[in-house]
C-alpha cells in the first residue's frame, strides 16, 4: 500500500471526511463490494480522487422498508465505475485512503509486494481515476525490480506494459530483457513464444525495440530452433505411437482369436479323453462283475454236459 502516494497539497485531510455516508462500489455495472475494504466514506474518496464524482449514481426514489432504516442507520451512497480496471487495482488504492485516515482496513487486504499483473491492475485503476502519475514512481521502481528478479513475463503483462510506458523507460527495458533470458531458459512453450513474437513483429516500434535485443545473445535464433526440432520431434513420436495403437487392437484380436481357438481343442480332446476312459472304466467294470457273479454261482452239470453236447453236434452237422 506504500507504493502508492497522493499530492502533499492533499495533506492535511479536511474535517468530516471520516464519517458517512460510505460507497458502495460497482464497475460497468458489476457489484464488487464483496471485493473491496468495507465503510469507506464518500467525502474520503472524492478528496483523494474527485474524478469519483461523475459516477455517483442518484439516490433511487423508491425503497425497501429494510433499505430505508438501514440508510438512516448508516447511509450509503452508491459509485458505479465505468473504466477498463478491475477490483484488486481499485482495492489498493482504497486501501491506501484508509491508511492515510488512520481509519481500520481488514487485515487481507494488506499485502506488500503485488505481482506484476497486481500492480499492473492498479496502475490501471490510478490512471483511471485520473489521479497524478508522480504517485506511482515507487510502483515503477516495484514493477522493475519484479521484472527484473522475478518470473518471466507472460504475453497478457507484456502488451498491458506496452501500452502504459515509452520504449524508452526502464520498465520496457527490465521487460525486454525478462523476455529475452526467459527465452534462453526455455521458459516459454513454442506457441507462447510464437504469438509474443508474431505481436511485437507486427509493429514497427516493437520491432525496432526488440530485434536488437534477439540479436544482443546469438543464442536466441538457437534456441528457437531447439524448440522447433523439439516440437517436430514430439510430433514424429506422437504419429508412432498412433500407428502402433491402431496395429495393436488387430494384433491383439489376432491372438485372443488363436488362443479362444486352441483352447477349445484342448477343452475337446480333453472332454474325449474323459469320455473314453469313462466308458471303458464303466465296460471294465460290467466285466468284472459278470465274472464275479458266474463264479460265485454252483455249476449244474447237467446243463453244462447238455451244452457241450449241443455244443459238438452242430459242429459234426457242419
Amino acid at each position: 500500500m506504500y507504493l502508492l502516494e497522493f499530492p502533499p497539497s492533499m495533506m492535511p485531510l479536511p474535517s468530516g471526511v471520516n464519517g458517512p455516508p460510505y460507497v458502495m462500489f460497482g464497475i460497468n455495472s458489476q457489484d464488487c463490494t464483496s471485493l473491496l475494504p468495507t465503510d469507506v466514506p464518500l467525502r474520503l474518496v472524492l478528496h483523494f480522487a474527485p474524478a469519483l464524482k461523475k459516477w455517483i449514481l442518484p439516490q433511487p426514489e423508491i425503497l425497501s422498508q429494510r433499505a430505508i432504516r438501514m440508510s438512516l442507520t448508516t447511509p450509503h451512497v452508491g459509485i458505479n465505475i465505468l473504466a477498463s480496471i478491475d477490483a484488486t487495482g481499485l482495492a489498493w488504492i482504497l486501501v491506501r485512503m484508509l491508511q492515510i485516515a488512520n481509519l481500520s482496513v481488514d487485515k487481507k487486504f494488506f499485502i506488500f509486494d503485488p505481482s506484476l499483473s497486481v500492480s499492473i491492475a492498479i496502475q490501471q485503476a490510478w490512471l483511471a481515476l485520473e489521479l497524478p502519475l508522480e504517485g506511482l514512481a515507487s510502483l515503477h521502481v516495484h514493477m522493475q525490480m519484479s521484472l527484473m528478479y522475478g518470473m518471466p513475463v507472460v504475453f497478457p503483462e507484456m502488451r498491458a506494459l506496452w501500452s502504459m510506458f515509452p520504449p524508452a523507460s526502464p520498465v520496457i527495458q527490465a521487460m525486454g530483457d525478462n523476455f529475452v533470458q526467459s527465452h534462453l531458459a526455455k521458459s516459454y512453450t513454442q506457441p507462447e513464444f510464437s504469438a509474443i513474437r508474431n505481436w511485437y513483429l507486427a509493429d514497427l516500434e516493437r520491432y525496432r525495440f526488440f530485434i536488437p535485443l534477439e540479436k544482443r545473445d546469438p543464442s536466441f535464433g538457437k534456441i528457437q530452433d531447439e524448440m522447433i526440432a523439439d516440437i517436430v520431434a514430439e510430433k514424429v513420436k506422437a504419429d508412432a505411437a498412433a500407428q502402433e495403437a491402431a496395429k495393436t487392437p488387430m494384433r491383439i484380436r489376432r491372438k485372443k482369436k488363436l488362443d479362444e481357438a486352441t483352447a477349445s481343442v484342448q477343452d475337446t480332446t480333453i472332454l474325449s479323453s474323459a469320455k473314453y476312459e469313462g466308458r471303458e472304466r464303466r465296460r471294465e467294470e460290467r466285466r468284472q462283475s459278470d465274472l464275479t457273479k458266474s463264479y460265485s454261482q454252483p455249476i449244474d452239470s447237467v446243463a453244462l454236459m447238455n451244452a457241450i453236447a449241443q455244443e459238438r453236434s452242430f459242429r459234426d452237422e457242419e
